[in-house]
């Protein structure tokens, strides 16, 4: 139990490290654009499902483009010029690549989940390997059946991660329970509206019976 739970703590001390890095670097009207992209893909990420792809594509390439910039230690004008080749780079590749996206997600999800698993049993490395690699593929197979319902929760997660990078730029909470607050809230929010908007929960109105006359 004790090896399961720093990982998840350091998955998420992680990502805000990453958060608050973008946040802080960017100025007013870069933050309000990061802003209005986040609230796109939480209430109509799949609606606009091509140009979700773009954001997705360039958040991704980004961020590695950021982490190849920080292991090679590269001045501040050539780290922006990695974070815009690798992020347009990413948005033309995922464009195309929807189901391949699916996949992805669903391969990070499960191998992530299984690296938790591993370590709360205490596997041998072997073993954790076995696991984690299982896990990848079955939530992979899964998210490719259910592409609409995970593509909602991808595009959700980008925006939660987008929205407080933007919150993070105006510098105006500084309290951080309270920012996260607020993006879970619109995590919430942003879940249940897609669901409700691209599913049909209403019944089937009922046939006009046929009356001889």
């Amino acid at each position: 139990m004790k090896n399961y739970i720093p990982d998840l703590a350091g998955f998420f001390n992680n990502t805000n490290i990453i958060i608050l890095k973008y946040g802080n670097s960017i100025n007013l009207i870069t933050a309000i654009i990061i802003l209005i992209a986040s609230i796109l893909l939480f209430f109509w990420g799949y609606k606009i499902k091509k140009l979700a792809l773009l954001i997705i594509g360039f958040i991704i390439g980004s961020f590695l483009g950021l982490v190849i910039a920080d292991f090679f230690n590269v001045t501040k004008n050539n780290e922006i010029i990695l974070l815009f080749i690798f992020g347009f780079l990413f948005s033309i590749i995922i464009y195309f690549l929807y189901f391949a996206t699916i996949a992805v997600f669903g391969l990070s999800i499960g191998g992530y989940l299984g690296s938790l698993f591993s370590n709360f049993i205490k596997s041998e490395a072997l073993i954790s390997i076995i696991i984690i690699v299982c896990c990848a593929i079955i939530f992979a197979y899964l998210l490719s059946k259910i592409d609409k319902i995970a593509f909602i929760f991808l595009t959700v997660f980008i925006a939660f991660i987008l929205l407080r990078i933007s919150l993070a730029g105006f510098n105006i909470l500084k309290n951080k329970t309270v920012e996260l607050v607020i993006s879970l809230i619109f995590v919430l929010s942003g879940i249940t509206f897609q669901i409700y908007d691209n599913y049909d929960f209403h019944p089937p109105e009922p046939r006009p019976r046929n009356e001889n006359v």
